[in-house]
């Protein structure tokens, strides 16, 4: 007694539901290459037509450009000329090095 292999009985290619599963896989094969080609068409159809000329947007003004604008327009002040009086001390730090205050040449 050895055992022997029997044959198997293979897939049931004729089952209901296995043909309705390919009828519907088919179905949605055939819809997506017909969509395809429409658009394909419709893609070829707009490419003979030209590009469409896309209208320049003007760019929206930022806080900078509105600043500017706005000094463009304020009134600047009138400077009156200043009269120069001899003999007067201007600051205590006249005739030393500039930046040091209270220095004076004899130091």
């Amino acid at each position: 007694g050895e055992k022997q292999e029997l044959g198997h009985l293979g897939p049931d290619l004729e089952d209901e539901a296995l043909m309705m599963k390919r009828a519907v896989q088919e179905k949605v094969k055939q819809f997506s290459k017909e969509l395809h080609r429409v658009n394909k068409q419709r893609l070829e159809a707009g490419q003979a037509a030209g590009p469409k000329p896309t209208p320049k947007p003007e760019p929206k003004p930022n806080a900078r450009a509105k600043a500017l604008e706005f000094a463009k327009n304020v009134p600047k002040p009138k400077v009156e000329p200043r009269a120069v009086q001899i003999g007067e001390s201007k600051a205590p730090n006249e005739g030393g090095q500039p930046g040091k205050v209270g220095s004076s040449p004899s130091q």
